[in-house]
């Protein structure tokens, strides 16, 4: 396992010094940050080869590739999202074939969608993954879900929903970000390690505070890690036992302290980290 951080292709000399200076070698990249992306749906094959090539170069490796949120439309089948639909498969397929080990995606299927059941809901989301699964298993991708776990507002949003779908579509590759934002949720940060084992293929490190606010969102505070409620050492030492080998990424790292830049936070979040791998 490594600490990682979450980095984009704008700036790579950047970007490699910044790595350099935090002693970081594995990345997160976004897919939208290579040409290509923003023009057709998908990275130029051509244009990741240049960035992975450079950053491999400088000693960085990118085992994992974030490859965005497909639209709610493009999830339940809609007419208007099939092109949207057709360049996911297409961003899987140069992903994988990049040599990328696992991609990070954030599913935002709906739940409940006008004039539709719950039911035909999950049949026409399982009818969009199914093509990219088989995609992914070609490609050797290992997809890793992130569900919103916002209750009720998505049709996959906790521990059950997160199972259901994997044993709809059963596959190696249909796999699993473990993010600990599903303390938001209502489900074990702790539990759910050993109980998804092998499908985590990618973790997010978010820590939060519980507050005394009623609604969702105002119930909990974006910390630092390690200033938050959550026990990392215990995360680290689960993560350990299931025999994860992937990449750990901080985010949502709360306020910024006076002075404080973006990359001296991140900086700090990931000296943190780094002492319990």
């Amino acid at each position: 396992m490594k600490v990682g951080i979450h980095a984009g292709a704008q700036d790579i000399k950047g970007l490699i010094e910044f790595c350099k200076r935090i002693n970081v070698d594995e990345i997160c990249l976004s897919a939208s940050s290579i040409d290509g992306y923003k023009q057709n749906g998908y990275p130029d094959p051509a244009s990741l080869k240049r960035v992975i090539d450079a950053l491999n170069k400088a000693g960085i490796n990118v085992p994992t590739m974030n490859i965005g949120r497909p639209s709610p439309a493009a999830l339940l089948g809609e007419l208007s999202a099939r092109g949207e639909a057709e360049a996911f498969r297409r961003t899987v397929q140069v992903v994988g074939e990049a040599g990328v080990y696992s991609a990070l995606y954030y599913n935002r299927a709906p739940a409940p969608a006008p004039g539709i059941s719950e039911e035909e809901q999950w049949v026409r989301m399982l009818a969009f993954f199914r093509p990219i699964i088989e995609q992914a298993e070609k490609s050797g991708l290992r997809l890793a879900a992130h569900a919103y776990y916002i209750p009720g507002t998505m049709l996959v949003w906790d521990e059950a929903t997160n199972w259901r779908f994997f044993e709809a579509l059963p596959s190696e590759y249909n796999a699993l970000t473990y993010c600990t934002k599903m303390y938001m949720g209502g489900d074990d940060v702790y539990e759910t390690i050993p109980a998804y084992g092998d499908k985590i293929v990618f973790a997010h490190a978010r820590d939060l505070k519980r507050s005394v606010g009623t609604d969702y969102w105002l119930r909990y505070d974006e910390t630092m890690p390690g200033e938050g409620d959550l026990d990392w050492n215990r995360v680290f030492t689960l993560l350990k036992g299931i025999g994860y080998q992937g990449l750990i990424c901080p985010e949502h790292l709360g306020p910024k302290r006076p002075g404080q830049t973006d990359q001296d936070q991140l900086a700090e979040a990931v000296a943190y980290l780094q002492k319990l791998v």
